[in-house]
């Protein structure tokens, strides 16, 4: 298998691609093909100068996938299932190996991509609010770096429960955004002095709790906004200072400082944080709230993504994706560019492919739900729509002349968003459980994103045409023009 490496501690340069042994199956735990990982703030600073369990070392704490195959005495987990796991290290990768204890089942509705940044962030974040914040309806929190992972999931779940939300970030645009997910006050902590902008908004009381997960001279701060008896929670050193903040002045406030770390937490009480975590994904599924996903990177480029991060230019999280097929995704826009009759076969028998898989695949889907079937008999519109794209392109791929611009509109269209987007998870997963073959499943799914997108493309370019050719050329001579 294909995984990110490191043999030594440094700068995101460190961090190869290369070809490694797979993971073996252990009792208790699940073989998974990695879908998508989110990189973790930890991953960096783990990179940076952590302890390395082997060389080459492959870092990473958390990543979604399809598992692969059950070890012994596993229950709960089924091949071809959807989930989600955290780990020590080893997520930078094709395939991990992890204890069931470590994994959660994705439900219906919540996508690989999304399913991937959800453990460590909302499950950190409710712990910081919660389980050590004591977080109270009516109460004021402050969220420092308020754009991170952790930090959006925290100002949403804050939200929810009927606090009064403030955050810092690096910009006003930061800022700005992050009121969808529930934001009151946002600070621009490179315009203004924080603690100050904190007292002036809650006219010198201070907040009830303060989440921070940057630590050093920001934890300073932080204990500076505090309110008489104030919590903080602290969860990080994002901002990698290694002198130890001053925080003396807790004693006169009588206010408090807990220390964080949920992978300690599921350690010695996973009888709380695993049921924590499910219903966590659980709301997420059912849009109560966002996982919000800044870029995504190929697993070649973990490098790239590294320094990405570390840019500070992220908002929300960033992904490594282990295949993407680039290479036939724009053979597939070609094919819909070009659009010849054997590009229109082409296309054809590509489309007809995805739409049995698609067929097949939400078949399965509604016979495996616990809803009954006229629940999700709308479940078949994707499927239908698909089919109805796809018969056009059969018909008209035997025909002489090109397709009227409004069906190969609709068309292309339909197949972009039903055969292709809709189902774009299946290139992303390094396995796909399907009844048709893998490969062919990947390249159908492409080639209809592509040739529909194509299509969609050339009727906007037809109408320009069209409404080119409609407007009267004018005369070179103004005094020629009638009145």
């Amino acid at each position: 298998m294909k995984a990110a490496v490191y043999y030594e501690t440094g700068a995101p340069e460190v961090l190869k691609y290369e070809e490694v042994a797979e993971p073996e199956l252990r009792p208790g735990g699940l073989l998974i093909d990695v879908a998508a990982i989110a990189i973790q703030g930890g991953d960096t600073l783990n990179r940076t100068g952590g302890i390395m369990a082997s060389k080459p070392h492959i870092v990473g704490y958390q990543a979604s996938g399809v598992v692969r195959e059950a070890g012994e005495g596993v229950t709960g987990f089924t091949k071809g299932q959807h989930v989600v796991a955290t780990m020590g290290f080893g997520s930078h990768a094709e395939v991990i190996s992890v204890p069931a204890g470590s994994v959660w089942a994705v439900p219906n509705g919540l996508s690989l991509q999304e399913a991937a940044g959800v453990p460590i962030e909302f499950g950190t974040a409710d712990d910081c609010l919660f389980e050590f914040g004591h977080l109270r309806a009516g109460e004021t929190v402050l969220i420092q770096a308020g754009a991170s992972g952790v930090g959006i999931a925290a100002i949403q779940l804050a939200k929810a429960a009927g606090a009064t939300v403030l955050a810092t970030a690096s910009s006003d645009e930061r800022l700005e955004r992050l009121k969808e997910y529930g934001l009151d006050h946002g600070i621009n902590y490179t315009k203004v002095d924080a603690a100050q902008e904190v007292m002036k908004y809650t006219n010198n009381a201070g907040v009830n709790l303060v989440v921070d997960s940057v630590g050093g001279s920001t934890l300073e701060g932080s204990v500076a906004m505090l309110g008489y008896r104030g919590r903080i929670s602290w969860v990080g050193r994002a901002g990698r200072e290694e002198r130890p903040p001053e925080v003396w002045p807790i004693m006169q406030k009588n206010a408090s400082i807990s220390g964080v770390f949920l992978g300690a937490e599921m350690a010695m009480n996973p009888q709380r944080t695993h049921p924590m975590i499910d219903s966590l994904l659980a709301r997420i599924a059912k849009k109560e709230l966002t996982v919000v996903l800044d870029k995504t990177f190929p697993l070649s480029d973990a490098a790239g993504a590294h320094a990405y991060i570390e840019s500070r230019k992220a908002f929300g999280r960033v992904l490594l994706i282990p295949w993407i097929a680039a290479a036939t995704l724009v053979a597939g826009m070609t094919a819909g560019l070009l659009w010849s009759r054997w590009w229109r076969l082409i296309a054809a028998v590509a489309a007809t492919i995805a739409t049995v898989a698609f067929i097949i695949d939400t078949a399965g889907y509604v016979a495996l739900s616990s809803d009954t079937l006229p629940n999700r008999i709308w479940e078949f519109a994707y499927p239908a729509a698909a089919a109805f794209a796809t018969a056009r392109l059969v018909v008209h791929a035997r025909r002489r002349t090109a397709d009227p611009p409004l069906a190969m509109f609709v068309a292309g269209l339909v197949l972009a968003l039903m055969g292709g987007f809709d189902r774009f998870d299946v290139i992303t997963n390094s396995e796909v459980f399907s009844a048709l073959p893998a490969v062919g499943t990947r390249v159908a799914t492409v080639l209809c994103l592509g040739v529909g997108a194509a299509l969609t493309v050339r009727f906007v370019v037809f109408l320009a045409q069209l409404s080119t050719a409609r407007t009267p050329a004018r005369s070179l001579h103004p005094e020629s023009e009638p009145v």
